[in-house]
């Protein structure tokens, strides 16, 4: 009797071990990538509880990730797949963690049990919060979703400035967009307002350009502001912004008694020169981050003059045509 009740001692303990499992991301990357820490022998595949600390991502990439038990984040989970969990499963986020969608189209799915939100509905959830299946569809225990439904959202560089497009196919009780970006998906910047459509069944469409940007790779999302104040977060999308650093001289060729400069605007501020064929400094001037605009006292003649920009400790030299 006392070995079949220490074999059964055993077993549960086994079986109690087991259930506290634990997985946690120390590096940032695709979920079946990531460097995980794991307790008791468990693997990412037999865990029942994943930990995302702070400053860490774990991405579900494109394709079906399966996981059944309890995420727990505190940094940011990036949906660009589809994550599927069991009934039983839950999500929980932490007071500064991230939950948002990248993937393209309506690509980026969460389905706990039988329930699946997908793209904006991810973006709309707001934390800290709790996911479950009981919950999913209505955003989670921390948040009610403002009725805009959003067709599209894009990036495109046009004539020096990124133009955000996107549109709506309805809205009710909707008051303004705001427009955000961020260069690490943790701190965002309002860069301005977008009166929304109040009540609409119809098909709106909406533009924006930022002439603020900077070079490398930039954020935006769109935070919906309903007229009782609820809000809403919709898709996060992105553009690299490869290159947007360089700058450029206009009208090229020019008259000679100004011309035009224009920097990235996230440049420190620096001295622009104009040197002509022999080598003389012709002008001097202060250069800003943006554009600039330069009258000059004595006109160029006719000619080939080098343009030298130093900001930051890079330098950069243009050539200029004066007809």
């Amino acid at each position: 009797m006392k070995r079949n009740v220490t074999m059964l001692l055993l077993f549960f303990g086994i079986i109690h071990h087991n259930s506290a499992q634990t997985c946690t991301a120390t590096t940032s990357n695709d979920w079946d990538k990531i460097v995980w820490s794991c307790t008791g022998g468990a693997t990412i595949a037999t865990a029942t509880t994943v930990l995302i600390p702070a400053g860490r991502t774990a991405t579900i990439p494109n394709g079906n990730t399966t996981f059944n038990g309890r995420i727990e984040v505190s940094g940011t989970l990036d949906i660009k797949g589809k994550l599927v969990m069991s009934a039983s499963s839950t999500i929980i986020f932490n007071t500064g963690s991230n939950l948002i969608a990248t993937g393209p189209g309506k690509s980026d799915k969460i389905t706990i049990g039988n329930v699946t939100i997908s793209d904006d509905e991810i973006n709309a959830i707001t934390t800290p919060n709790t996911l479950d299946q009981g919950n999913l569809a209505t955003g989670g225990s921390g948040t009610t979703a403002a009725p805009v439904e959003l067709l599209y959202f894009t990036a495109e560089m046009k004539n020096r400035q990124v133009l955000l497009s996107w549109a709506t196919s309805s809205e009710k009780n909707f008051d303004f967009f705001t427009v955000e970006r961020s260069k690490d998906l943790k701190t965002w910047t309002a860069l301005g307002d977008v009166t929304g459509g109040g009540y609409s069944t119809s098909i709106l469409n909406y533009q924006f350009s930022d002439a603020t940007h900077y070079a490398g790779m930039a954020y935006y999302r769109l935070k919906a502001t309903d007229y009782d104040g609820t809000i809403e977060y919709h898709k996060v999308i992105s553009i690299n912004l490869v290159g947007t650093d360089q700058v450029s001289v206009y009208p090229n060729p020019g008259s000679g008694e100004s011309f035009n400069l224009e920097t990235s605007y996230d440049a420190p501020d620096g001295e622009v020169k104009i040197i002509n064929l022999y080598g003389k400094e012709i002008y001097k001037d202060t250069v800003v981050a943006g554009k600039n605009h330069f009258n000059l006292v004595q006109p160029l003649e006719s000619g080939i003059y080098l343009v030298v920009i130093k900001q930051g400790g890079q330098e950069q030299k243009l050539k200029l045509q004066v007809n």
